[in-house]
């Protein structure tokens, strides 16, 4: 809140008096938490009714507004930089993305939510970082990062308030068999760590394929070691694995696998929090489906479709329940996260 500066009492009682007016007129007479936006400095910079906000190819970091008609571009990235992956500090109020930024160089970067104040996170010579998540609870982020020569894929971590460019992350959890990862999230209720890993990235696409590849998952307190799940895939078709989200109060974690090799048909997938037993929860018809965030409280669960430039949803409640397209993009999205 503003601070007060020293005036008559008069002249203050006059200023509150028309501060309760405005709040009546504006709200109904609800003067709680809209009446901080109203007299906070900081709410312009994170509008109440922002929707989700992702990452798109050529183009940056957008966001759009939960009434469904106004889109705004919070950051500007422009080739040959790619934005890969995007996560959200609501308490730092800050926007953190993975991006390839030419050359063998991929970054990790960050900006106010209104897209002031750009700085460079984590930077790394060898492929990656192209996942990141964050822990709201405990204040950090991770991320992965792949030593080619190695070969070797480790994620690593590091508090979200280190002095940057972060040199020497916090943690490091090893053998990801798989040395390209796609996706990651974080269980902070069951304190758990899930990514998606494959066998090798493609080059031309921004989003990465591979032709084996494995949901793994680690203690993301106790234990070093990330631990291999699942695995799947085949030659052809070769992206076994892409994104991941997880409900940790729920009990589910949701990943994109394919569901029939030929013709080549990807699905959501909606397993136990151990990931097994699987079941069908979204099929592709006529797109595609890459990255996924849930929205627990409008119910709905979201992916991007880098096939037709689109961003999807469905209702959470029930298999292939009112699946729409919800947003037309002019480039490919690459990330996705959901701000409310």
């Amino acid at each position: 809140m503003r601070k007060k500066t020293n005036i008559q009492s008069g002249a203050t009682c006059c200023t509150l008096l028309a501060v309760i007016i405005i709040c009546f007129l504006l709200f109904g007479g609800r003067c709680g938490s809209e009446f901080e936006i109203l007299l906070d400095d900081k709410g312009s910079a994170d509008p109440p009714n922002v929707l989700l906000y992702w990452t798109e190819s050529g183009s940056g970091i957008k966001r759009i507004l939960t009434d469904e008609t106004v889109i705004e571009t919070v950051a500007s990235i422009i080739s040959p930089r790619v934005p890969l992956d995007i996560a959200l500090d609501m308490t730092g109020r800050k926007v953190y993305w993975a991006e390839y930024s030419g050359g063998t160089t991929f970054q990790i970067r960050r900006t106010g939510l209104d897209g002031t104040g750009e700085e460079l996170f984590r930077s790394y010579s060898g492929h990656g970082p192209t996942a990141i998540a964050i822990d709201p609870v405990a204040q950090m982020i991770y991320w992965n990062e792949t030593n080619i020569s190695a070969p070797k894929n480790d994620l690593l971590r590091s508090y979200l308030n280190a002095p940057v460019p972060v040199l020497t992350p916090e943690k490091q959890f090893k053998k990801i068999t798989d040395i390209y990862t796609y996706a990651l999230c974080l269980d902070t209720i069951n304190r758990k760590t899930y990514l998606n890993a494959g066998s090798y990235w493609n080059v031309h696409a921004a989003f990465g394929s591979g032709n084996s590849g494995a949901v793994y998952q680690s203690e993301m307190d106790n234990d070093t070691y990330m631990q291999q799940i699942t695995g799947t895939g085949s030659a052809n078709p070769s992206t076994p694995f892409r994104g991941i989200a997880v409900d940790g109060s729920g009990g589910h974690v949701y990943y994109v696998d394919y569901t029939i090799a030929n013709p080549f048909i990807l699905s959501i997938k909606r397993a136990n929090l151990n990931v097994q037993s699987p079941s069908e929860w979204v099929t592709a018809a006529g797109f595609s489906i890459e990255k996924i965030a849930l929205d627990k409280k409008g119910g709905k669960i979201y992916w991007t479709s880098g096939a037709d430039n689109s961003i999807y949803r469905a209702d959470l409640a029930a298999p292939n329940s009112n699946v729409e397209k919800f947003l037309q993009l002019d480039g490919m999205p690459t990330g996705i996260v959901i701000a409310r």
